[in-house]
């Protein structure tokens, strides 16, 4: 029987439920009310009725008087009764004028004593007679302003060292450019073993071929002179030919102080420059070094004077130098320099 009939029908198979977040439902958002009704008195109030006719003004409030018959010993108006005999104000115990208290102090009016401080008596260790008090600094004066003074003098040492300093620097440079103006201590060389000395002496007269503030002056680097001169140093064979030109008036002997192949006039040439020079000219030789790396080199000025002129020539000329022999000196050329 059972096979007979048809088999039921599976069942539906369950529909899953998605996984995730759930989603919420949106509220219905609420219809906007009237302006001016409350939502809590519906429908509004009618509004009270309007009268145009005239005004009328509210009847006159009838004064609320007291019943005779409740006496209770105040009588009349309130005027009446409230100048009778006021009550007595009970005296504070400290003797304070309260309706003055606005022309006192506090401390003056509450009574209370405050000591006012008394410095003690100054001992007298002086034997007599009137003690002074010994006044107080004055900060704001500058004089007790002990670290601005100290700053003030440290300047004015820095200054004075200063203009020493400088008026020191400023007199050596024109001892070296312009020449001693007084007679000073000059210096002799000497050659003992091939080196060089100096001795200190007393400068004799100016001889009568210098000109006037020529007195002989000498450094390592700087020559002012005058003299005979000799071939022991370079500034030596220099004086020497200046000196041979100018006061023995000697080309042979001027010759000596050069060297054979020298770039320097034969003695004919240098006899007729001599002679072309009056006798009693002056001169001062002033010599440098050319070139602190070549100590062959020297800028040497000739100051010269004729006789009765007033003004004094300058000649420019530089000479090179070479050592023939130790101790030993010669010129190698003359040149003119600008």
């Amino acid at each position: 029987m059972g096979e007979l009939l048809p088999a039921a029908d599976p069942p539906p198979p369950a529909r899953r439920r998605p996984q995730g977040k759930r989603r919420r439902r949106r509220r219905r958002e609420a219809e906007p009310q009237t302006i001016g009704t409350n939502p809590e008195i519906w429908p509004p109030p009618d509004p009270e009725p309007f009268d145009d006719g005239p005004f009328q003004p509210a009847p006159p409030v009838e004064p609320v008087y007291r019943n005779p018959a409740d006496d209770d010993g105040f009588t009349g108006d309130w005027n009446d009764w409230n100048d009778g005999d006021l009550p007595v104000e009970t005296k504070r115990g400290d003797d304070v004028d309260w309706n003055d208290w606005a022309t006192a102090t506090a401390t003056e009016q509450s009574g209370d004593h405050v000591e006012i401080p008394v410095l003690p008596r100054l001992k007298d260790f002086g034997g007599g007679g009137q003690i002074a008090r010994r006044p107080r600094k004055n900060f704001d004066d500058e004089r007790y302003d002990e670290s601005g003074g100290k700053v003030k003098a440290a300047a004015a040492i820095k200054g004075i060292v200063g203009a020493v300093v400088f008026v020191v620097l400023l007199g050596l440079a024109a001892t070296i450019f312009l020449g001693p103006a007084e007679k000073p201590t000059t210096t002799t060389q000497a050659a003992v073993s091939g080196t060089r000395a100096t001795t200190s002496t007393v400068v004799p007269p100016l001889p009568a071929h210098a000109l006037s503030g020529c007195e002989s002056f000498r450094t390592p680097s700087i020559t002012i002179s005058a003299e005979r001169g000799d071939t022991a140093s370079p500034e030596g064979a220099i004086l020497g030919f200046e000196y041979s030109y100018y006061v023995d008036r000697d080309a042979a002997k001027a010759r000596s102080f050069v060297t054979d192949n020298a770039h320097v006039g034969d003695a004919s040439a240098l006899a007729a420059g001599i002679g072309s020079l009056p006798l009693d000219v002056k001169y001062c030789v002033h010599i440098t070094k050319a070139d602190a790396a070549d100590p062959t080199l020297w800028n040497v000025t000739i100051h010269q004077k004729w006789p009765g002129d007033a003004t004094t020539e300058k000649i420019n000329q530089i000479m090179r130098t070479t050592e023939v022999a130790p101790g030993r000196h010669r010129i190698t050329s003359i040149d003119h320099r600008i």
